[in-house]
């Protein structure tokens, strides 16, 4: 199985996989159970199947022994060997990390519309925080405000009027989720590997 990046961040362990096997492959690796392999099934197409697969081989990888994945009410995943994990995929990348801190992690992959799609859920002000490069800065926002999204798990948050980029230093982007009654600080690592951008947030 192809790994192509295990590291580690203060308290979150990342682990990356990029994923070449086909299908029938990819089931004798997991060895589902009646229930996983239920649950597999129900994804309509063959890239969610093989995404939903990923994530378990991985989090039994890293478990180092068989785990069961479980997702709540609002779709947020949990398992009993870690107190907080995230998974995300993209294509053909499936990533998971592990925290003793709520967690949040997205992958997007390059989109050549990505201008036309910020309008969405980038504010104008946010389109002032400086990067050097302004696409590669349009997708970080776009995966620091899902990676926060995970970690709030709260359905009726916008985009772009509860969550704000604030400034990029150095690997990390800062921000903030804010509603009538509350305000939280976040900061994400960053890692864009080909066209593949990740960030791991976490509450500051």
């Amino acid at each position: 199985m192809p790994q192509v990046l295990n590291k580690n961040f203060c308290k979150h362990s990342f682990h990356l996989w990029h994923m070449n096997e086909n299908l029938s492959d990819l089931i004798k690796l997991l060895n589902p159970s009646k229930s996983e392999l239920s649950e597999i099934n129900s994804h309509k197409t063959l890239k969610r199947r093989k995404q939903n697969i990923c994530s378990r081989i991985l989090l039994n990888l890293i478990s180092n022994k068989k785990t069961i994945l479980k997702y709540d009410e609002l779709g947020k995943p949990f398992c009993e060997n870690f107190k907080f994990i995230s998974i995300s995929h993209s294509d053909n990348f499936c990533g998971i990390v592990t925290s003793n801190e709520n967690i949040g992690l997205d992958i997007q992959k390059k989109k050549t519309n990505i201008e036309k799609l910020s309008s969405r859920f980038v504010s104008p002000g946010e389109r002032l925080v400086k990067f050097n490069n302004e696409i590669d800065k349009i997708h970080y926002i776009w995966c620091f405000k899902e990676s926060i999204y995970k970690i709030l798990n709260h359905p009726n948050c916008s985009f772009k009027k509860n969550i704000y980029t604030e400034k990029f230093k150095r690997n990390k982007i800062y921000g903030f989720f804010k509603n009538k009654s509350n305000k939280t600080n976040f900061e994400a690592f960053l890692k864009k590997i080909d066209d593949y951008y990740i960030t791991i947030a976490s509450i500051k």
